[in-house]
């Protein structure tokens, strides 16, 4: 269905007119304008009086501003220049004190290496030259220190006797000849005093026994001359092959400290 503008309410040609109150559509397009006009007005009135508000009007700055102490300000004092005293001068005896305290002793330099002398056990010597076994070389050894004790002969100097004299070895053929080719009818006092103890010159330790007795017996009878009790005690007992008493003597040194 069409309508003619007319019918539709629509008169161009009316001007139209709103209240100032009304709550329509034309009364908002009326009041807007109105309000920018009022504010632009406003604005400019301020910036025009407001040079001279301030000229009349006196704030006080001190509202917005944060008093303070005044700060005391300390005179800066004055250095004085440390002067390092000069030290004093070393004169040539300090030096030669100080030198002297420090002198090491010179350790001697050799190109050879120093030879060490490795003392060999006395079980290892008559294991080594005498062919016994390890058993035989200990109780030879003990039987020795045994005899030592009883009659204070040393017991490094009867294994050297008994070895350069049997060489370890007890028996002559089938006769017992013991450590050191001792005859027992040649020195009946000693057998005498080895029975009265219960001890066999027949066993090893006997046989070191009654050597030690008769070794005794010739030093005493040489007032203290060990080497002129050893030289009688060799030239009785060992008839062919004597060892001089220096070989003997040598021989002692390889085994002291048994």
């Amino acid at each position: 269905m069409f309508f003619s503008k007319r019918e539709q309410g629509y008169t161009p040609w009316a001007p139209r007119k709103a209240p100032m109150f009304n709550t329509s559509l034309n009364a908002t397009y009326i009041k807007l304008p109105a309000a920018l006009i009022l504010s632009s007005a406003l604005f400019i009135v301020g910036v025009v009086s407001s040079p001279m508000i301030m000229s009349l009007v006196k704030l006080d700055t001190g509202l917005f501003m944060v008093k303070t102490n005044p700060v005391a300000v300390l005179p800066v004092a004055k250095v004085k220049p440390i002067i390092k005293a000069p030290e004093p001068a070393m004169t040539s005896a300090p030096a030669e004190q100080a030198s002297s305290d420090l002198i090491v002793p010179a350790i001697p330099m050799s190109t050879e290496a120093v030879k060490t002398t490795t003392k060999i056990a006395a079980e290892e010597i008559l294991k080594r030259d005498y062919g016994v076994s390890t058993y035989d070389a200990l109780l030879f050894i003990n039987s020795a220190k045994d005899a030592s004790s009883k009659t204070g002969i040393d017991p490094s100097l009867l294994l050297a006797v008994a070895a350069k004299i049997t060489k370890f070895q007890l028996l002559n053929g089938k006769k017992f000849i013991g450590v050191m080719n001792i005859k027992p009818e040649l020195y009946q006092k000693e057998v005498q005093k080895l029975k009265l103890e219960n001890i066999s010159y027949s066993t090893i330790d006997g046989s070191f026994r009654l050597g030690a007795e008769v070794l005794l017996t010739y030093f005493n009878q040489s007032n203290g001359d060990m080497s002129a009790a050893l030289n009688k005690f060799i030239s009785t007992n060992k008839l062919h092959d004597q060892p001089t008493i220096t070989e003997v003597l040598e021989l002692k040194k390889q085994f002291e400290g048994i």
